[in-house]
């Protein structure tokens, strides 16, 4: 989540507020990466990542769901800087601010409600993620909890749902914490959106 919440905001930066040869190009691609279903690209990122000796690693899963989720969060967060004045960033450079210093301490601030959506939309997609972790882990060792309530079975005589929907349960009450706690900033965003409009 996080990597993708700093590449996603980093990337929205540059294609929103600065001007260069391939700007377009680029975001015709993180357009592309919302239209193009993940399921499509499975055999060849297995056959990759094969190549790369990292399945059953988690770092495949870590490097897959980031860049799924590039696209989306990029998006959200190039909608909220479009409606940001350049007259705070024309302010900051007049204070001999750099481009880091103005994204990290002028803008990030600014655009915590988008952060904080983003971060519930990754979340949430990482946690459900199922095709990807069923393909790329094998073992038990680093199975992720959707592969492992798929699995869930008291015997081979039958399935215990009462303690299926009791696990069901307690790995939903994470995602909805996280809700709960960030459905202001959520809120926010979208009122913000709104407005800017």
């Amino acid at each position: 989540m996080l990597l993708t919440i700093v590449v996603s905001v980093m990337l929205a930066y540059a294609l929103t507020r600065m001007r260069w040869k391939l700007s377009t190009k680029v975001s015709k691609v993180v357009t592309l990466g919302i239209l193009l279903p993940s399921q499509i690209v499975i055999v060849p990122i297995f056959m990759m990542l094969r190549s790369m000796h990292l399945i059953n690693n988690p770092l495949s899963l870590i490097l897959t769901i980031t860049a799924f989720n590039i696209a989306m969060s990029t998006l959200m967060c190039s909608s909220f800087l479009s409606g940001i004045p350049y007259e705070m960033e024309e302010a900051a450079v007049m204070d001999g601010a750099g481009i880091f210093s103005i994204l990290f301490k002028v803008i990030v601030p600014i655009i915590k409600p988008a952060i904080a959506t983003m971060s519930i939309n990754t979340f949430i997609n990482s946690w459900n993620e199922f095709i990807y972790s069923l393909v790329l882990i094998n073992g038990e060792t680093y199975r992720t909890l959707p592969i492992a309530l798929m699995n869930y079975s008291s015997g081979k005589y039958g399935t215990d749902y009462g303690g299926m929907y009791a696990a069901m349960v307690i790995t939903s009450v994470l995602p909805v914490l996280l809700f709960v706690f960030f459905s202001n900033q959520v809120e926010k965003t979208f009122s913000a959106g709104a407005i800017l409009k």
